[in-house]
């Protein structure tokens, strides 16, 4: 009667750890952000959209069309995937149009590999460098610099806000403790920091010279540009390691917002030279990893009960 007592007991618990939405097994995020949620082709070429990609995308977006269309999650998630893959397309679109005018023709054999090897990988040694390499490649040396200065300027502009945010704190725990300790601390102060105001568009550069190449094939990652040292101050350390701490947590890495940079600029080139596209030719296949996914988003912003008529269907959908 005991032992039927503890089974019991071990069974409820069991039962307990699966409806409360936990398991017993541990998940391998990274390997879980990289399922297949669509699929893109054009021409031999094939683009992916990662559960990751669709999961940050969800999360940046729900709160506005919730509060402002009061869309369900399902409605929500069509439309993110559509839009998605919609970039995959057009990316695909400007690969397939750029790589032919490079000389030799574009090797739909090696981008398909980099996709399919390196791009779902977003591993800071062997992911996302070399599709970032490969896109570079397709673009001209000054719109490489440029790509390459604005993804510095996404890492330094958070690096910064965040020791002035921490310098702020300081102020204010400073003018609290004022009246009872009017000692001045001698601390270091960091490199100052300043507001990013000026245009940031691209301009074409009139004259390529060697000495350009050679600055722009020399640049620095902001990584590499802010590695703290000696000299470095706390905040400074500490915002490195902030910005650090942030792709480990998204497990992406600094080359995949480098490649998120160069896919921008080619996008933005393929619009303004190529207005009209035949768009027969691409076909978007949605996975049904999707709904998996879609269940999950939907649970973590709302309770099963509030979404429940909206994963009633079960088809697949398919944008052409």
């Amino acid at each position: 009667m005991k032992k039927r007592f503890v089974l019991v007991i071990a069974v409820i618990l069991i039962l307990s750890t699966l409806l409360a939405g936990c398991t017993l097994f541990s998940v391998n995020g990274k390997r879980d952000s990289e399922q297949i949620v669509a699929t893109v082709e054009h021409k031999g070429l094939v683009a992916e959209v990662t559960k990751a990609e669709f999961v940050n995308y969800f999360n940046q977006n729900y709160q506005t069309y919730y509060n402002y269309f009061q869309w369900s999650a399902e409605e929500m998630g069509e439309y993110f995937i559509s839009v998605l893959a919609r970039q995959k397309m057009n990316i695909v679109l400007a690969v397939e149009k750029f790589g032919s005018e490079k000389d030799g023709g574009i090797n739909k054999t090696k981008f398909n590999a980099i996709v399919k090897k390196n791009v779902k990988k977003a591993d800071v040694k062997k992911g996302y460098d070399v599709y970032a390499a490969y896109l570079l490649s397709l673009l001209d040396w000054d719109e490489q610099k440029y790509v390459k200065e604005q993804t510095n300027k996404m890492f330094k502009d958070s690096y910064d806000e965040y020791i002035d945010n921490e310098l702020e704190n300081e102020k204010i725990k400073a003018e609290e403790e004022n009246n009872n300790n009017s000692s001045n601390k001698n601390t270091k102060e960091p490199r100052p920091t300043k507001d990013d105001t000026e245009d940031i568009t691209f301009k074409k550069e009139p004259v390529i010279t060697d000495e350009y190449i050679a600055e722009v094939k020399g640049m620095k990652t902001f990584f590499e540009e802010y590695k703290p040292n000696d000299n470095s101050t706390k905040h400074e350390k500490d915002a490195y390691k902030e910005q650090e701490k942030a792709l480990e947590k998204s497990f992406t890495s600094y080359d995949y917002y480098l490649a998120k940079q160069a896919e921008s600029r080619l996008l933005t080139k393929y619009q303004e030279a190529y207005k009209d596209t035949d768009l027969d030719s691409v076909n978007i296949r949605i996975n049904e990893n999707l709904k998996n996914t879609l269940n999950e988003q939907m649970k973590a912003h709302k309770t099963a009960d509030s979404y429940k008529s909206a994963m009633e269907g079960d088809s697949v959908v398919i944008y052409h």
